[in-house]
């Protein structure tokens, strides 16, 4: 059997330009326009099992009581897009005939609430992260900081689940996870510990997940820093992992 990619749409986000690109000049007229971009999720199937990129939005979060606070929902609006909550994760997988407990690895990218935002409903899978990013996000719920990327009531959700959780700690800058699907730790940049995936398809070679590594074509052509976490965590980045590759 060989690997087999599948994108999951999960819907759509919205953002100022200001924060979707950090190096906008202040007197720029459009930097307060919104912009939209896609919330998406990764399953490979391969003879080693289903491995699940990112976990997406939690279907609650931008209800009146929801997930998100009220001033983080006008800040980044997320909306299931036109097939309505057939995009929220839970469905998604329904609709490929399968469910959380289908899935051997989930691995993040990061830990902000557009990508694990349904971590919880994976409770038999082995959940991987960096470890500094799961740290961040401990922190964020200790300081009760519900405006923070980490949203607060996600992660009160997950810490009460027995999770089967696998930390990535900064040494281990590539794991194999199977014979054709390698971890890559890109350390501190968008968030406090990225994660990505080198999988390899039978069709078109390699292809590298990168999540919010990378936003951009203006990202992946210049190694622009949009982040403090960098200089708090100097390991190695994505684009030590590109030069080499």
């Amino acid at each position: 059997m060989r690997n087999r990619l599948y994108v999951l749409d999960l819907g759509r986000m919205q953002m100022a330009r200001s924060s979707f690109f950090g190096d906008l000049a202040e007197d720029d007229p459009g930097k307060n326009d919104f912009v939209e971009f896609p919330i998406s999720a990764y399953l490979i199937e391969g003879p080693d099992g289903r491995i699940l990129y990112d976990a997406g939005c939690h279907p609650d979060a931008m209800k009146a009581d929801g997930r998100w606070s009220e001033s983080f929902q006008s800040q980044f609006p997320w909306s299931p897009g036109p097939d309505g909550e057939a995009c929220h994760l839970p469905n998604r997988l329904e609709q490929m005939g399968l469910g959380p407990d289908d899935i051997k690895h989930v691995v993040l990218s990061h830990m902000h609430s557009d990508h694990a935002g349904c971590v919880e409903f994976f409770r038999k899978s082995e959940v991987i992260v960096h470890r500094q990013e799961y740290d961040a996000a401990l922190e964020s719920y200790k300081r009760r900081d519900i405006d923070c990327s980490y949203t607060w009531r996600d992660t009160e959700q997950w810490i009460k689940q027995d999770m089967n959780w696998r930390f990535v700690e900064n040494h281990e800058t590539e794991l194999s996870l199977t014979e054709q699907v390698t971890l890559l730790n890109w350390g501190a940049g968008h968030a406090a510990g990225m994660l990505g995936l080198d999988l390899s398809l039978h069709e078109t070679g390699h292809i590298i997940l990168a999540s919010d590594a990378i936003f951009t074509l203006e990202r992946y052509d210049e190694a622009l820093d949009c982040s403090h976490h960098a200089q708090q965590y100097p390991i190695p980045s994505i684009w030590a992992y590109m030069g080499e590759n």
